[in-house]
């Protein structure tokens, strides 16, 4: 089924996992953070902008964050993605973003999270902050698999 929708409906297709960190485990990155802001009405584009170029932007820069790469050597413009609000079901909030990072290190991740950019998110609503440590997968173990085994991926013609 997925060799055939990657024929059929993608021409590429990018896939890495994270989990949770079991109690006292060791945070090793890269480090997936994801912050949620629930409100209960849309954020305006203008204020949308002001989060990314006013505090997120600057913020995540000076801390280390990873470049967002999708498929291998394919970063995004901007160390992050941010989105919403997210049309999901069951709908958790009325109006609900994400704003996910990578990170190389638990220090790097904790630094940025205690410089005041929760406090300056959390005038836009209620957040909640999940941080995840990668999946790595052994060589061979799936296919399409990069060779350092964090992300699976599959570009077609």
């Amino acid at each position: 089924m997925q060799d055939a929708a990657h024929a059929r409906w993608f021409s590429s297709i990018y896939i890495r996992k994270w989990r949770l960190p079991e109690a006292g485990e060791p945070m090793t990155g890269p480090l997936f953070c994801e912050i949620a802001i629930t409100r209960q009405t849309p954020i305006e584009a203008g204020e949308v902008d002001k989060i990314m170029d006013g505090i997120v932007g600057p913020s995540v820069q000076k801390f280390g964050v990873l470049p967002f790469e999708t498929l291998t050597g394919v970063f995004e413009k901007q160390p992050y993605q941010f989105v919403g609000p997210l049309q999901e079901f069951p709908a958790l909030a009325p109006a609900r973003y994400l704003l996910i990072t990578h990170w190389p290190s638990n220090d790097a991740l904790q630094a940025w999270l205690n410089s005041g950019v929760i406090k300056a998110l959390s005038q836009y609503g209620e957040l909640t902050t999940n941080v995840s440590i990668s999946i790595k997968h052994d060589p061979g173990e799936r296919k399409f698999m990069r060779k350092d085994g964090l992300q699976r991926e599959a570009v077609h013609a």
